[in-house]
């Protein structure tokens, strides 16, 4: 639906551009000719408008919609980045509930995708109040994000996250992650973002 018309004029010439209030601007269309004046609905140049309007009001939308599907386009090309995520059950209890396995876990890992750590790792033990909630979580930034999990004693299971914008060796740290905690079955997916 046109809300506001308006009609760009250029010494004699016309444009017949439409702008649709309802739609976000494409970048060509914010650059507007200094002269914009508004049409009142009682003039003849309205009546003119109108006619015109019918053409170019599609040619107008198409333009804003190819100009929306270039930029969706160019953004799919990018990626932001690459996260393994990592259910495993049945996890060693000596491993999952040890700081110093943790740490040694973070550090290895690190090595083996070839990531660089940023500042030390947080491996709290928490959640006491209740058996199924406590256990260690583990945070590690590293330069290009970060490694993260959850580990519970009770159940038995880790919870593991590694995001990273810089691309890395994901089933190589699937195999190491698995084995290293002991896990009998690990659920996993990897996402490009």
């Amino acid at each position: 639906m046109v809300t506001k018309k308006y009609c760009v004029t250029d010494e004699k010439k016309r444009c017949t551009k439409v702008h649709l209030t309802a739609e976000p601007l494409c970048a060509p269309c914010l650059t507007l000719p200094p002269e914009v004046k508004k049409i009142s609905p009682d003039t003849n140049e309205n009546v003119q408008f109108k006619k015109r309007r019918a053409n170019t009001q599609a040619f107008s939308v198409a333009n804003h919609k190819n100009c929306l599907k270039k930029e969706t386009n160019e953004m799919k090309n990018k990626v932001f980045g690459y996260e393994l995520i990592l259910d495993l059950r049945d996890c060693d209890s000596t491993v999952i509930s040890s700081q110093k396995k943790l740490q040694e876990y973070v550090d290895t890992l690190c090595k083996l995708i070839k990531m660089k750590k940023y500042g030390k790792a947080l491996i709290p033990y928490f959640g006491e109040k209740e058996a199924f909630t406590k256990g260690y979580s583990l945070v590690q930034l590293i330069e290009t994000s970060s490694i993260t999990g959850h580990f519970s004693e009770f159940w038995g299971t880790a919870y593991i996250n590694i995001f990273s914008c810089k691309a890395y060796d994901h089933e190589l740290a699937k195999k190491f992650t698995k084995e290293f905690f002991g896990a009998k079955s690990a659920k996993n997916r990897f996402i490009v973002r």
